[in-house]
C-alpha cells in the first residue's frame, strides 16, 4: 500500500514536471527540494509516538499469544501423559480439543498480526497525510517549484542544501 502510494506520488510529479517545463518562461527558475519521508516518520514525536503505541500493542498480544501457547503446550503435554490411560472415544475428544485450540490459535496470531498491520498501515497515512500539507506550506513559503521524495523516489543523489526533511520534522513537530 505504501509502494503504491509512493508510485503514484512520483507519476503525478514526473507528469507535472513533463507537462509544466514548458509552460515555463526562460525568465522563471525552477528551484526543487527533496525530502525523506520515512525519516520524517520515524524521527517526528508522531511517528515515534505512533510506534510507541504499536509497540505497547504489539506486547500486550504477546503476552495473549504466550497465554494460548502456554495452554496448547498443557493441553499437548496431557494428551502425552495420558493417551495411554485414556479410552479411544475420550482420547479422540482430547485430540479434537486440542487440533481446534491449535486452529484457534493460529486464527488468532493471523488476526493479531493483521491488526497491527492495519493499524501501522493507518497510522503512516494520517501521518502522510499531515506531512503533505507541511511540505506544500514550506515549498509555498521558500517558492520551491517541485519538492521529490528521496527514499522512495528513485532520486540516487542531490546537495544536501536542497535536502528539507529537517526542516519537515521541525515544522510537523511544532504543529498541534
Amino acid at each position: 500500500m505504501k509502494r503504491i502510494l509512493y508510485v503514484e506520488i512520483c507519476v503525478i510529479l514526473c507528469l507535472f514536471f513533463l507537462f509544466a517545463l514548458p509552460g515555463f518562461s526562460a525568465a522563471e527558475k525552477i528551484k526543487i527540494a527533496v525530502v525523506d519521508l520515512n525519516k520524517c516518520i520515524r524521527e517526528s514525536l508522531k511517528g515515534k509516538r505512533l510506534y510507541r503505541e504499536l509497540e505497547d500493542k504489539r506486547d500486550v498480544l504477546q503476552k495473549r499469544i504466550s497465554q494460548k501457547e502456554a495452554e496448547l503446550k498443557k493441553l499437548q503435554d496431557e494428551l502425552k501423559k495420558k493417551a495411554m490411560m485414556l479410552s479411544r472415544e475420550a482420547l479422540r475428544k482430547k485430540r479434537k480439543l486440542f487440533e481446534r485450540k491449535q486452529q484457534e490459535y493460529r486464527y488468532f496470531l493471523e488476526d493479531a498480526q493483521d491488526e497491527l498491520r492495519q493499524e501501522e498501515a493507518r497510522g503512516i497515512q494520517k501521518l502522510l497525510k499531515d506531512l503533505t500539507k507541511v511540505i506544500a506550506n514550506i515549498a509555498k513559503k521558500r517558492g520551491y517549484t517541485l519538492v521529490l521524495e528521496k527514499s522512495k523516489g528513485g532520486i540516487l543523489y542531490n546537495t544536501p542544501k536542497i535536502d528539507i526533511t529537517a526542516d519537515v520534522i521541525k515544522n510537523f513537530d511544532n504543529i498541534k
